[in-house]
């Protein structure tokens, strides 16, 4: 709510909040809030909570300009510690007229009705601007027209002083805003981030105090940086490109524990990274998930359970559904399930919960006397910490790490995975080594197995001499097992990201033959341009994962649902092809949205869920009635005639049991065939064409 957002207490009429944030910048909204609230009103806190920074930037004689100053007691404040040397301006006429007659006793202390954007003061009259709130009611939002009104503020700042003290709730267009205007040639820029202790859990952020400063002839100017001092600790330096993201970070900090503070709805989790301030690595320390029971434990009110490394990509540890389970089982009011990373060495199960326990301690509900947070863990403790193999830097990915985790090493058997910095817990990719070789026919994920079972249903057109489209290549663990399962057809791979070809050839023994081509371009614009390829591919397969995660889909981004991209798909396969895709959303409801614009597209679409996964395979075929889908017999036949087919690799289908991969296609029930021995010999037998 707005009320939460801007710092309003529980004690406000809902007159006096407005509808929007834009409405910040009314003229008309604030003559009525002051009209309705008579008293003072302190959104960003009182003056003694920056009361240290603002005296260890001014001087008491300073002649100082307090713009936008509502009804606000920071002035009388400031006067009453010595700083007399004030002016107030605000341009709600009654407030001034109040603010006046409230001060009069205040000697020297004037109040002046004035649009703080265009002022009739003189070049340089004042040593500081200070502004409590002011940009933010100005430069509500990112429109043309408040980014005009913030750039004009900024203007008479640096006109009329040489000074600006801004204590603002550091929104991300704020924080930018400041960035470019005063990390430039002539003025230093420096960040206090408030005691967020100090001010009320009634808010979920905290405010920060900027201060930009006009530079001296003789004074050195930093270059794009600047001088950040967090609450708490020593004082950093800044490159300007971090500023954002560090202090994005403690608001979302902030409104994360603002969140706690309360009770978690039952279908809510929280999800925390937490950094080891003296490591390089880009990979948090650990990762904690908290979720509440929904009634009072009956284990108690707060619980810690810390996943064994090597198993924090398992599906219990990761998704929703798993750690639900888990937090039903343990039967705590709170449970925080914290999830160890590859990149970190852990002493022990003990010293885990050292470094964890004052973290711990915040993020509980209210606990009973005496009452303590137990740590639970599994019975392998700290667990088998993972190799680090490599590190591949990416311009779109970040850092992309190459692990092999120590629980999942054989004698001659080493599984090798792909995880993003960006997301650790995610396994972007699998593949298994034996002997020092890839294994081409083991695939990790069940939407993997599922996608390759399903081209038993376009069999005809493959065996005809259409090829393969893959948009999205991660290790490259699918289109290996493709080039193994059909080696005569012909398979084409696009990427986005050269990085990530190049770590799938030098990390994941991903080779290209005369049978692969390769196409490093935006799958979207592979897909979009011109007309659709002469020779027509009987499958195209969309496997490629979203890094915006903000609206719940985590594949494929929400651009390739777009009509037109799906109309470029269905146009795109032969005929009797189809269109594959794994989508993957937490969402019910947008699932389902999702789920519709495919139906509305294409002249059949059929669902195949994927047991203790969020992912979910659409198979989508132009026709309305595809043959193969008329009865679960047909399909099934299909599926044999696909595994024993002499245009396909020798076994391959067969050992992956496409039947049993398509077992849970909607509306279809196979019957599962009699279970053979899965023999990995690749001796010729004589096969049905």
């Amino acid at each position: 709510s707005i009320n939460a957002e801007y710092g309003g207490t529980t004690q406000c009429s809902m007159a006096l909040v407005p509808r929007s944030g834009k409405e910040f910048s009314s003229k008309k909204y604030w003559d009525n809030f002051f009209e309705l609230r008579q008293d003072s009103f302190e959104w960003y806190g009182e003056y003694e909570q920056m009361k240290s920074v603002w005296t260890s930037e001014v001087e008491l004689d300073d002649k100082v300009l307090v713009v936008g100053c509502g009804n606000s007691e920071a002035s009388g404040h400031m006067y009453d510690h010595g700083f007399h040397n004030l002016t107030n301006i605000d341009f709600v006429e009654s407030v001034v007229q109040e603010m006046r007659h409230l001060n009069a006793s205040r000697e020297g202390m004037t109040w002046e009705v004035m649009d703080m954007t265009a002022t009739s003061f003189q070049d340089r009259e004042f040593h500081v601007v200070f502004d409590k709130g002011a940009m933010d009611a100005l430069f509500a939002s990112d429109s043309e027209e408040h980014t005009a009104a913030a750039d004009r503020m900024i203007a008479e700042v640096k006109r009329v002083s040489s000074k600006y003290f801004c204590v603002t709730l550091a929104q991300q267009h704020i924080v930018d805003k400041m960035v470019e205007s005063f990390c430039v040639e002539g003025w230093e820029l420096s960040i206090h981030q408030l005691d967020p202790e100090s001010f009320s859990s009634g808010s979920p952020l905290s405010p920060f105090v900027f201060v930009a400063k006009r530079l001296g002839q003789d004074e050195p100017q930093p270059l794009n940086s600047v001088t950040f001092h967090p609450a708490g600790a020593e004082s950093d330096i800044l490159e300007e490109a971090q500023v954002v993201d560090t202090v994005i970070g403690l608001q979302n900090l902030s409104s994360t524990r603002h969140k706690l503070a309360g009770k978690l709805s039952v279908d809510d989790m929280v999800r925390i990274e937490l950094f080891d301030s003296g490591s390089n690595s880009d990979m948090p320390r650990y990762v904690l998930t908290v979720a509440d029971l929904g009634r009072e434990g009956a284990a108690g009110s707060c619980g810690v359970f810390i996943v064994p490394q090597g198993k924090q990509q398992e599906w219990q540890f990761v998704s929703d559904e798993g750690i639900r389970q888990l937090v039903d089982q343990i039967s705590m009011t709170r449970l925080v399930v914290v999830a160890m990373q590859p990149s970190h060495s852990y002493e022990s199960l003990q010293h885990v919960q050292d470094e964890l326990s004052a973290d711990m301690e915040r993020l509980a509900p209210p606990l009973k006397d005496g009452e303590r947070i137990p740590y639970m863990s599994m019975g392998e403790g700290i667990g088998d910490e993972s190799k680090i193999v490599a590190t591949v830097e990416s311009a779109m990915c970040g850092s992309m790490i190459v692990e092999e985790p120590a629980a999942l090493v054989e004698k001659n058997c080493v599984i090798r995975r792909l995880v993003f910095a960006s997301n650790p817990t995610l396994i972007q990719s699998e593949s298994r080594f034996v002997d020092g070789s890839l294994d081409c026919e083991f695939l990790c994920f069940g939407h993997h197995k599922a996608m390759a079972a399903g081209l038993a249903m376009v069999r005809g057109p493959l065996e005809a001499g259409a090829g393969l489209e893959l948009i999205g290549l991660g290790s490259g663990a699918l289109s290996m097992f493709l080039r193994r399962g059909l080696p005569c057809t012909q398979l084409t791979v696009v990427d986005i990201d050269p990085a990530v070809l190049g770590l799938a050839a030098d990390q994941f023994g991903f080779v290209q033959d005369d049978k692969t081509t390769v196409v490093v371009e935006d799958g979207l614009e592979f897909l979009m341009p011109g007309p659709p390829p002469s020779h027509k591919p009987a499958v195209l397969l969309i496997d490629v994962d979203s890094k915006d995660l903000s609206a719940g889909l985590a594949s494929p981004p929400c651009q390739f649902l777009e009509e037109q991209v799906l109309v470029a798909m269905r146009e795109r396969v032969c005929e009797g092809g189809m269109v594959v895709m794994n989508l993957a959303c937490r969402s019910g409801v947008l699932k389902a949205e999702l789920v519709g614009r495919l139906r509305a597209v294409f002249g059949h679409v059929r669902e195949l869920g994927v047991e203790q996964d969020v992912n979910v395979l659409l198979f989508c075929f132009p026709e309305p009635e595809p043959m193969v889908l008329a009865s679960p017999e047909a399909l099934a036949k299909e599926c044999t005639e696909f595994e024993e087919s002499e245009m396909f690799g020798e076994g391959v289908f067969e050992r992956l049991d496409v039947m049993e991969q398509l077992g849970m296609l909607e509306g279809m029930e196979l019957v599962k065939k009699e279970s053979k021995p899965r023999h990995r010999s690749r001796g010729k037998k004589k096969k049905k064409k």
